[in-house]
């Protein structure tokens, strides 16, 4: 498989970048750091807050390193600081210096979520920089206070590369932290990656239809399809409809790699998907079970092994 891609991961160049949605940076610095931790937290039931009418509020945050940025995206519920998290008037400025910015990015966009529901932007083009500061000058709140209960973004998480059909290679994980929707009589996750197809095996024996395992490579990969062994056949090892997703960091969004993915039959099935346009990229990978074609939807596999080529070319 070969992507039209730019530039190596890490090889200098031009960059076409990969992009995630991601919590995976530092709030620096914000017009009131008290509980600025509760931005990027994983959860929606606690806020960061500014209640303050004293236009405008900002919050800078540290990716780490120089990044794209495409989108950003603000969480809010349906309670009485709703109106404080929907925002009419933003501007967003990039810098590779802390504290230290030109002329924004860009002026005056929306931010608007609904009830219990994510509010999103895409920038008209990417902004780039290790630092993005967010500056708020309107809020829909009476008094113009302004909340943050989650903020993620969607960044920049490598560059697509050339990979060479001989970089790709089904990998063999053995033992690695697996966790699923739930497990029975003791067929636990991670004996899906113990290396042995015919003994060992992960069993849920729920009728829940949208079962999932998921599981960390150690390292980040590019990931561009998967495979499942199973022993037998029937109702509870045949799967239809299986979303493949990847993310770089515990606390991202999953990104979809492959849906529609048809993972039956027994032996060792991988849905004819091995070569795909764009890859994913990741060290952690799920797989979601959406639908089983037979009543009671309960799940069992023996072995999972994804698709993989490394992040770097060798």
């Amino acid at each position: 498989m070969v992507l039209n891609a730019a530039a190596a991961a890490g090889g200098g160049g031009a960059c076409d970048p990969v992009y995630q949605w991601s919590r995976s940076y530092t709030v620096v610095d914000a017009c009131n750091m008290t509980n600025v931790a509760y931005i990027n937290d994983n959860s929606t039931v606690n806020a960061w807050f500014h209640d303050s009418g004293t236009l405008p509020h900002y919050v800078e945050v540290d990716f780490g390193e120089s990044a794209f940025v495409e989108g950003i995206s603000c969480y809010t519920d349906n309670d009485a600081n709703s109106q404080k998290t929907r925002w009419d008037d933003v501007d967003v400025y990039f810098s590779d210096t802390q504290g230290v910015y030109g002329a924004a990015h860009q002026e005056a966009f929306a931010i608007v979520p609904g009830a219990f529901s994510w509010g999103s932007v895409t920038l008209d083009t990417p902004g780039e920089g290790r630092y993005m500061k967010l500056v708020i000058n309107d809020t829909r709140h009476t008094s113009n206070h302004c909340s943050i209960e989650e903020m993620r973004i969607r960044r920049s998480i490598g560059c697509l590369r050339t990979i060479a059909a001989e970089e790709w290679y089904y990998k063999s994980a053995g033992n690695v932290s697996a966790a699923a929707c739930g497990s029975s009589s003791g067929l636990v996750p991670a004996y899906c990656f113990d290396n042995d197809i015919t003994g060992t095996s992960w069993y849920h024996s729920s009728s829940d239809q949208t079962h999932w395992i998921q599981w960390d490579m150690g390292e980040v990969l590019w990931v561009g399809g998967v495979q499942r062994y199973t022993t037998v056949g029937g109702s509870t090892f045949d799967w239809n409809n299986c979303y493949l997703q990847c993310r770089m960091d515990s606390t991202d969004d999953w990104e979809n790699v492959v849906t529609g993915l048809n993972l039956v039959g027994t032996g060792w099935k991988d849905g004819g998907v091995q070569d795909l346009a764009t890859p994913g990229l990741g060290r952690y990978v799920r797989l979601n079970f959406q639908k089983n074609p037979l009543s009671n939807a309960f799940c069992r596999i023996w072995e999972i092994q994804p698709y993989v080529a490394p992040l770097v070319a060798i």
